[in-house]
């Protein structure tokens, strides 16, 4: 029996909006079964952990591994949802939120633990609900996104566990980003006879299970996903096309690496970084100074000579301009900038005006590249070291010479910080371009 300090609580399984209507129609099943029955569905979770929760005894209840159950957390908002979205394989936009009354647990099929199932020490299993009082309900209840020491932060990730499957019609609502999340949601769930279905995005829900900016009004994504990243690229490439400038204040890409060479700041969005302090360890420069010296490092690299003379000069101008949306110092309290997972796509208005102001005579592909190039320029790093996947470049990706500039930009880059990185990393990084390589040969 559950005692009252614990009723009326909900557990939550998050997972991607895409994997909805195969829930409805299969009900929400364990890794081992989904597989068993041939049953495919998106998948974001961590291959490593995925593989120790394959292996991982539970050690009551049914018995068995990990993966023969269906997971769910007593936190409304998990630091393992940060750990996806930080990957940028996903837009957290579309995570939605499967919700059971916690009084599940008194099903025999059920257990649960006082950690998450995720590392290499597994934690202790139950299958009575009055061991319910072991877990770390100040650290499960905290807001606190990571707590700050290990242990803490997989207690805050305690899990239910139900074997094999739950049918759908046992869960009592869905979480989801925003309204219209919600409504695409209600349409689905209609399809299939669920007229009044409880589906939340109200604000106190949103708050609880979503990692968003603090310091701007409305549902802003800490992290830019690849869906909304590539479509707002698309959009400002073709704006950007569309509104080349009559009266430039550069002729063209040569005239202002020149004017930049001579005074960094000549261009706005240059000059709000020059200067800009970084509370990121790993960099030993501003921001201005970083730009300068990734830019700097391309004539080191031979695949730089390889290039036309019309694409040196665009991998050079995106070299420079690589940063700009960490800018610009004004936004930053003392001037301090801090890790930003949106610099990507902020730079993107900030392009716009470079490119449709200041500087002329660029081609289509030029625009594309350079665009490209700024909005990506972390792209093959996070490939080869933080497991984000092949598809977005492969979408991005039009000749060769798109590949070798993402890699250029990347190793330059990469080398401007550590060059151990890049050496640890050739191999991979190689492969990579093999890769794309063929993918343009197959595809386009």
């Amino acid at each position: 029996m559950i005692k009252p300090q614990y009723s009326d609580r909900f557990v939550y399984h998050f997972t991607y909006i895409d994997n909805l209507e195969g829930i409805i129609k299969n009900g929400l099943l364990s890794t081992n079964l989904k597989s068993n029955r041939g049953i495919i569905h998106k998948d974001i979770a961590n291959n490593e952990i995925q593989h120790r929760r394959s292996e991982m005894r539970v050690t009551c209840g049914p018995g068995g591994v990990v993966h023969d159950y269906v997971p769910f957390y007593f936190t409304k908002r998990s630091p393992m949802l940060l750990n996806v979205i930080k990957k940028k394989n996903v837009d957290q936009e579309g995570i939605i939120y499967l919700a059971i009354p916690i009084e599940a647990i008194e099903d025999k099929s059920v257990v649960f633990s006082n950690s998450s199932a995720n590392t290499l020490t597994p934690p202790t299993f139950y299958s009575n609900a009055d061991d319910l009082n072991k877990l770390n309900w100040d650290a499960i209840d905290s807001r606190v996104w990571i707590p700050k020491t290990e242990g803490v932060k997989q207690q805050k990730m305690a899990e239910l566990l139900i074997h094999d499957e739950i049918p759908f019609n046992n869960f009592s609502f869905i979480v989801v980003w925003n309204l219209c999340v919600k409504t695409h949601v209600a349409q689905l769930l209609k399809k299939y006879g669920f007229n009044n279905f409880d589906v939340r995005c109200d604000s106190r829900s949103f708050d609880h299970h979503y990692f968003h900016d603090l310091n701007v009004v409305g549902r802003v994504n800490i992290v830019t996903g690849p869906k909304i990243l590539l479509a707002k690229t698309k959009k400002y490439i073709s704006d950007i096309k569309q509104n080349k400038p009559l009266n430039p204040r550069f002729k063209n890409i040569a005239d202002v690496l020149e004017a930049i060479s001579n005074n960094f700041g000549c261009i706005k969005e240059l000059s709000d970084i020059d200067g800009l302090e970084t509370d990121n360890p790993i960099h030993r420069e501003d921001v201005g100074a970083h730009s300068r010296r990734v830019a700097s490092l391309l004539n080191t690299e031979s695949a730089f000579h390889d290039l036309s003379e019309r694409e040196r000069l665009v991998v050079t101008l995106a070299a420079y301009l690589h940063d700009i949306g960490k800018g610009p110092k004004s936004r930053w309290k003392d001037g301090v900038q801090k890790v930003d997972d949106t610099h990507p796509i902020k730079s993107l208005p900030m392009l716009k005006r470079i490119l449709c102001e200041e500087i002329g005579d660029l081609s289509n592909r030029e625009i594309r590249q350079i665009v490209t190039l700024v909005v990506y320029d972390d792209l093959v790093g996070d490939i080869i070291a933080h497991e984000r996947n092949e598809e977005q470049m492969q979408k991005i990706i039009k000749i060769k010479s798109d590949v070798d500039m993402l890699i250029l930009i990347a190793k330059c880059d990469m080398n401007s910080i550590n060059t151990a990185w890049v050496k640890d990393g050739i191999d991979k990084i190689e492969e990579l371009r093999a890769r794309m390589y063929t993918y343009l040969e197959e595809n386009l």
